[in-house]
């Protein structure tokens, strides 16, 4: 698997997204970091995935209606699309070695056996393609956090401020949380909370040592910094001082006060 991450700063004027380039095979346990960054553009919004890659290639490839749709419905169609695509593949695994497929499964469904019909329906129902998404954008001049889901499923998660998808999500997620993140943090600020938010990541098995960050700014194109560009290596340079500075901070004071603390047996009740 993988991180990816976004945040809102800058009091919504702008939105940031991190991730590292692991990529993965579905159906498959080999995963390796690549030169293709897990976030994409589409049209003016931004677009990144946790998961199987093919299947996120096919998705992301798709030919979404964006002239003149809000942000609202292009996730509704993309969503959409999602769902029908899974179907696709599963139709495929399931009904295909028949003769058939879904549609004409549906027309008649009768005709089959009633145990043939509910294993396609529990297959149907529990079938995913591994792959979530976050969508950033600005949705009449708001900042908008979309997660679609493993079944396309969407949620939003623009009034929490940040979200994190893949295996280094829960990492990522006590870091914002954790730390306080705010609306109007400041951009570099936010920029430099991003980065550690996914460094602190990879201690997750499954996410990868390269970093990309993109910017995207209310009523400016999407500004992208990938890993071994100059930013980037600054980033790093200010991160490890910063974390030997906490280190250090940290060995200093590991248990202050505690020689107060008694270890003595009372009678005190439970």
């Amino acid at each position: 698997m993988t991180i990816v991450l976004a945040s809102i700063a800058d009091k919504g004027n702008a939105l940031i997204m991190a991730s590292d380039r692991m990529l993965a095979r579905a159906h498959l346990t080999y995963q390796f970091e690549h030169d293709s960054p897990n976030i994409r553009s589409l049209g003016s919004y931004l677009v990144g995935y946790a998961g199987a890659t093919t299947f996120a290639d096919d998705i992301m490839s798709h030919k979404y209606h964006l002239d003149g749709k809000t942000m609202q419905e292009f996730i509704e169609e993309f969503s959409a699309f999602y769902v029908k695509y899974g179907n696709r593949i599963a139709s495929r695994v399931l009904l295909e070695s028949l003769g058939l497929d879904l549609a004409t499964f549906n027309k008649n469904p009768g005709m089959y056996p009633p145990p043939v019909q509910q294993r396609v329906y529990d297959r149907l129902g529990s079938a995913k393609l591994n792959v979530e998404f976050i969508v950033c954008g600005f949705d009449e001049n708001q900042p908008k956090i979309y997660v679609v889901g493993e079944y396309g499923v969407f949620s939003t998660a623009h009034s929490i401020g940040h979200a994190a998808i893949g295996i280094g999500e829960p990492h990522a997620a006590h870091f914002y949380m954790v730390n306080g993140f705010k609306f109007n943090t400041p951009l570099k600020e936010a920029i430099y909370f991003a980065y550690q938010a996914k460094k602190g990541a990879e201690i997750a098995g499954g996410v990868g040592q390269c970093t990309d960050i993109y910017v995207l700014e209310r009523g400016t194109p999407a500004v992208s910094y990938h890993d071994g560009s100059t930013f980037i290596r600054m980033l790093n340079i200010i991160y490890e001082k910063h974390r030997q500075q906490m280190r250090k901070l940290y060995e200093r004071n590991t248990v202050p006060q505690l020689e107060k603390l008694r270890l003595e047996a009372t009678n005190e009740p439970s």
